[in-house]
């Protein structure tokens, strides 16, 4: 793991083991996403006008990591290509995500709501990540290894049994 997660890796790894200590996991949803993946060359334009030196914004491919809320550790649902640009599986959206935290929340995400002129407004028009809340391991073809397995043995997030999602905006 580079040096520069491991701080925010042992710090979620941390708060996971004292939210377990107290009882209060299941009852607590931790997210850890960004608002976007990365280009996945360097030195890569994505045609803003921010320097060539590979780290723009890429909204093709981002990663979340949910653990706690009824999730079930351990997983890694969904991947990208072999250089990391788009989803070589089921893509997922970021309204799929925020279904997902809803749900875990026990608020359904199709509930309306009405706004000052009292038009209906959903709050959500994703799906839930329904993987995330079972053991059912979904990644890549069969005999492929599990991402989460090449993880260093001692790794924070290892230990802390994080699930990964691959989430897609497209």
């Amino acid at each position: 793991m580079p040096k520069s997660w491991r701080s925010s890796a042992c710090g979620v790894a941390a708060l996971l083991d004292d939210l377990e200590s107290r009882g209060l996991l299941d009852e607590t949803l931790v997210v850890v996403t960004g608002e976007f993946g990365r280009t996945p060359r360097i030195g890569a334009s994505t045609g803003n006008n921010n320097t060539r030196d590979g780290r723009d914004h890429w909204a093709a491919v981002f990663s979340a990591a949910l653990a706690g809320g009824g999730v079930q550790g351990g997983q890694t649902i969904g991947r990208s290509d072999k250089i990391g640009a788009y989803p070589a599986s089921r893509p997922y959206a970021p309204a799929d995500l925020a279904a997902t935290i809803y749900q875990s929340l026990g608020i359904d995400p199709a509930t309306e709501a009405r706004d000052r002129l009292n038009r209906p407004v959903r709050l959500c028009t994703g799906e839930p990540i329904a993987p995330l809340f079972s053991a059912a391991r979904t990644v890549g073809q069969a005999g492929e290894s599990d991402p989460a397995d090449q993880l260093d043995g001692a790794s924070c997030f290892q230990a802390a049994a994080l699930s990964a999602s691959s989430v897609s905006s497209g």
